[in-house]
């Protein structure tokens, strides 16, 4: 419990989602070529849905908040891997950082998306969520923006799966560190007005 206590007084919180630890988003994925998903020696379980439940009531009860108070400190809810999924949402995603600063138009763009995605797959995520800040926003990130593929230990024959240094091409990494600035202390990073930068294909 006491490695909770801080997240009740912070004043804003990050959690990090892997979806492909979600059976349902699993199966949107099938017949994609990433061992994260398709092998399942790889695959670290873990049920961050009860993780995110096990959180909102510690808060709470730090708090002695009920069952229906949250919190004005805004959660960002950063969903791992996007290059794998980004392609099932319902437009392409696009980087909210432009030239004049932080779109905060762009951001809430992909967050909606993003969000109708995990009710889909994960709908306990996104309520317990929810039942934690008034403000919850979700934010696509990949931070080596490609699928790791196997190897082999120097030495062992234990398989592993890694990066291709060639390949790493993080995607949106720096967003929501940069959105929780802007939302706690505007005066130091600048919010733009811009609706339309390029999209994370291009």
């Amino acid at each position: 419990e006491d490695a909770t206590r801080h997240l009740a007084t912070s004043d804003a919180i990050f959690f990090l989602y892997d979806p492909a630890t979600n059976v349902k988003f699993r199966k949107k994925l099938a017949g994609k070529d990433d061992p994260q998903v398709s092998d399942e020696k790889f695959l670290k379980l873990n049920r961050q849905d009860n993780i995110i439940a096990e959180m909102r009531i510690r808060i709470k009860s730090e708090l002695y908040l009920d069952a229906g108070e949250r919190l004005e400190s805004p959660l960002a809810m950063i969903v791992g891997k996007c290059d794998l999924w980004a392609d099932l949402l319902d437009a392409p995603l696009v980087d909210p950082v432009t030239p004049d600063g932080l779109s905060l138009e762009i951001v809430a763009s992909n967050s909606d998306m993003i969000r109708k995605f995990l009710l889909s797959t994960s709908p306990g995520v996104v309520g317990n969520a929810e039942a934690i800040s008034r403000e919850v926003v979700y934010f696509p990130v990949s931070p080596i923006g490609h699928s790791p593929r196997p190897f082999k230990v120097l030495g062992g024959s234990d398989e592993r799966i890694g990066p291709v240094p060639g390949n790493v091409n993080p995607i949106q990494v720096e967003v929501p560190v940069i959105w929780a600035l802007a939302r706690l202390h505007p005066e130091i990073v600048p919010v733009s007005t811009a609706t339309s930068p390029s999209s994370e294909t291009d």
